[in-house]
């Protein structure tokens, strides 16, 4: 059962990127529980990818307002590995294989 958002609710902005695209996403929260019921996402880059992270934000707010946890919506989505730079090294990890991972991640983390 979808339970919708209310018209005014607390919400908290983060900066993340994916394959070099800088993305600003915010969440928003239910007031009682601070937990996630939607997600809204920019670009400076536009064009598609602003149409994809619209699309992306749409989906991922269903989820959420059906009662998915960030993490269960995670781990529906694909990966590949990345090199990530840790303690003074290259290490290969695994990272989100769409924009709608990487909005994910920042949502899972609010």
């Amino acid at each position: 059962m979808r339970i919708p958002p209310p018209e005014r609710r607390p919400s908290e902005t983060f900066q993340t990127e994916w394959q070099g695209h800088a993305i600003t996403v915010t969440v928003g929260l239910y007031p009682d529980t601070l937990l996630p019921c939607d997600v809204f996402a920019d670009t400076a880059r536009g064009g598609h990818m602003q149409y994809a992270l619209a699309d992306a934000c749409i989906i991922i707010s269903i989820g959420l307002q059906c009662g998915m946890s960030p993490a269960e919506l995670t781990n529906s989505l694909g990966t590949i590995p990345v090199m990530v730079l840790r303690d003074g090294a290259m290490v290969e990890v695994e990272g989100p294989a769409s924009v709608v991972g990487a909005i994910l991640a920042v949502v899972g983390g609010a």
